[in-house]
């Protein structure tokens, strides 16, 4: 609109980008402010509204609000005092491919190389690629480079930018002279003899010597003792230092799993090692021993010292369950601690009779205890519990208890012993059957906390565990332990992940079947011990949501601002209102979405579905139906729960009739 004939004109926005003509800087930026394009002004004298400048924008119907972008063709300073500094910024620069460019300088045979490439606004160079004309490259962004020998040498640079553009090749030509400076004692053209090491002596690489009287030193920057710059160590430019900071590392301390939504998720690492694991409330996977071959070997063997000399306690606890046809041999190993030659002090397994058998030694001898009442039958789960106690071993066998003691009141140390999960090799005993959810800790914990937590996931980091093997990898050779201690198991043989069917307790989820072109399955529900955030014992993050075309739905959880495909919420109060927006994202050729549920999971209350508008559109009692189909427009609906005390009570200022 025109300021003062209140007309409706209309106007197009031209970027011209950076890098072809006309030239622009590939940018317009409309701000934001409150402002009334109706009202009078002055362009030629006087105080003008607006100040003496145009103004273009978009504003609602009551022409009192809206984006405007000001300007008087040199772009003076009265355009820029906006009042809350927001803007929409329109640009081309992300679509502009960077550009490659760098200058040199060349001391005798050393060549200074300066990248002077250039980028759009709003985004950065990541990768820089360098050849040097003689086979070997650079990803420096400004490296310094020795040649070995004269001649003409074509460099050329390729930079990427962060939108993931490539640049073209710059290519220059640098000529090396012969060496015209003194040869150092190395036979470097112009050297300064850094390529001796700390004893004086000359290397093939360059030392950094952390001794301050040695005439070499290069500063404290590398790590002590650290020679090897211009080596073949892959971190030798870094002073020694891997990428997680160590001195000679290989990065294995900062590797592990990277993913935000995994339950193992370690924020100090850097590389992925494909151990993130996905597992919400309830068994997840197992592993199916065959009884002839499979067991898993525990690779780094750090069981926090548990059964290592003198050690007075542990607890180790399992889910096991043996073939409905049963057991083909008197005794099946479980777990043992030993050395190839049969030297072990630790062993648990199941006897053919249904009790387990339990294996400590002493310093004062062996100890064979057999406790139980045949519980341990073929055909279904059971969960075996074992604790040691200066002495004292108890065995919790679907909870029930057996107290049993050994001759001494400590470990004793049994060599180079090796963890086994599902075998004791030294005499070829495997076990046959099902594995899961499989604990050590360095306590000998009571009865109350073993029944506490049998039927359900752990924390990793709970006080005391030493080691928790979930077996949740849906494929792989390696059992990953979810502590921070590290002990992960390389699988033998051929054992078989399944999905586990151990008895958790789980709570009363309610399905949600979202239908368009292919379902999404999402689950709600009240948990006692659930929170109105994340859980990560029972809530299920989302992948992000792809782009479009495409079809997906998710729970959005306002209170951590992220998509769940399980978010469960704590028991409310009577009179309290829970909610679960439910997100869709169908694709372009969608009719409807039909969001179906199973009225027999509904839970003690009322859940009404509705549209995001309070019910504008549509609002069903959930217990009256089990789906509801509408457009695809509406890409959120509500579900709203509450436990009523079936009376409303309202009331108005004064008196009141009740």
């Amino acid at each position: 609109r025109t300021q003062n004939m209140n007309s409706v004109e209309s106007f197009q926005v031209i970027l011209y980008d950076s890098q072809v003509p006309p030239y622009g800087d590939g940018n317009i930026l409309i701000q934001y402010k409150i402002f009334n394009n109706t009202s009078s002004g002055n362009y030629i004298g006087g105080t003008p509204i607006h100040g003496g400048y145009s103004t273009i924008g978009i504003e609602n119907p009551m022409s009192n609000d809206g984006l405007q972008y000001t300007f008087n063709n040199d772009y003076a300073p009265a355009a820029s005092e906006l009042e809350d500094g927001s803007a929409l910024l329109i640009t081309t620069a992300l679509f502009e491919g960077p550009i490659a460019l760098f200058d040199f300088t060349i001391d005798n045979y050393t060549v200074f190389f300066s990248d002077l490439s250039m980028v759009g606004y709003f985004v950065d160079l990541i990768d820089w690629l360098w050849d040097f004309g003689d086979g070997n490259t650079s990803e420096e962004p400004s490296p310094i480079y020795y040649y070995s020998s004269p001649g003409t040498y074509q460099v050329s640079l390729v930079v990427t930018s962060s939108a993931g553009l490539v640049s073209d090749t710059f290519v220059a030509e640098v000529v090396i002279e012969s060496c015209s400076g003194p040869t150092d004692d190395c036979g470097v053209c112009g050297g300064s003899n850094t390529y001796l090491d700390c004893n004086g002596q000359c290397g093939e690489w360059t030392p950094i010597c952390t001794d301050e009287d040695y005439e070499g030193y290069a500063g404290p920057s590398a790590c002590e003792g650290y020679i090897g710059v211009g080596s073949e160590y892959v971190y030798a430019d870094n002073g020694g230092f891997d990428d997680c900071g160590i001195c000679e590392g290989d990065n294995s301390s900062c590797t592990g799993c990277t993913n935000l939504e995994a339950d193992n998720y370690d924020p100090y690492n850097i590389f992925e090692d494909g151990s993130c694991t996905y597992i919400f409330y309830g068994p997840g996977y197992a592993i199916n021993f065959d009884g002839e071959d499979d067991y898993i070997e525990i690779i780094e063997n750090d069981l926090g010292g548990v059964f290592d000399d003198e050690s007075i306690a542990f607890t180790f606890s399992v889910w096991v369950a043996s073939p409905a046809s049963g057991m083909d041999s008197e005794y099946d190993a479980i777990v043992s601690h030993a050395e190839d030659s049969g030297n072990g002090n630790f062993s648990i397994g199941i006897r053919s009779d249904g009790n387990v058998e339990v294996f400590i030694k002493n310093p004062c001898g062996d100890n064979v205890l057999a406790l139980g009442e045949g519980e341990i039958q073929p055909g279904g789960w059971h969960h075996i519990a074992v604790t040691f106690s200066s002495g004292n071993v108890s065995a919790y066998l679907d909870g029930n208890v057996y107290n049993d003691q050994t001759c001494g009141s400590t470990m004793v140390e049994a060599g180079d012993a090796i963890l086994l999960l599902g075998a004791s090799l030294h005499n070829n005993i495997y076990f046959n059957g099902v594995l899961d959810e499989m604990r050590i800790w360095d306590n000998a914990r009571g009865f109350e906390e073993i029944q506490a937590d049998m039927f359900d996931g752990i924390d990793p980091d709970s006080e005391g565990l030493v080691s928790y093997w979930r077996f949740d990898e849906d494929e792989g050779e390696t059992a990953f332990d979810a502590t921070s201690g590290n002990n992960d198991g390389q699988l033998n043989g051929t054992p078989e992940r399944i999905e586990s069917t151990a008895p958790f307790t789980m709570p009363p989820f309610i399905t949600l079947t979202a239908s368009a072109s292919w379902p999404v399955y999402l689950k709600i529900g009240m948990f006692p011990e659930a929170t109105d955030g994340y859980d990560h014992w029972i809530d299920r993050y989302a992948p992000p949501p792809p782009p479009p075309p495409t079809w997906d739905a998710a729970i959005y959880n306002p209170i951590i601002n992220d998509r769940f495909f399980i978010d469960m919420r704590p028991v409310p109060a009577i009179g309290e209102v829970t909610e679960w927006a439910v997100d869709f994202q169908p694709e372009n050729e969608t009719d409807s979405i039909t969001l179906s549920w199973n009225t027999d999971e509904l839970e003690e209350g009322i859940f009404i579905l509705s549209d995001p508008f309070d019910g504008e559109y549509f609002s069903i009692n959930m217990s009256e139906m089990d789906s509801y189909s509408f457009p695809p427009s509406f890409t959120r609906v509500i579900i709203r729960h509450s436990l009523s005390t079936g009376v409303m009570v309202s009331y108005i200022d004064g008196w009141n009739l009740v």
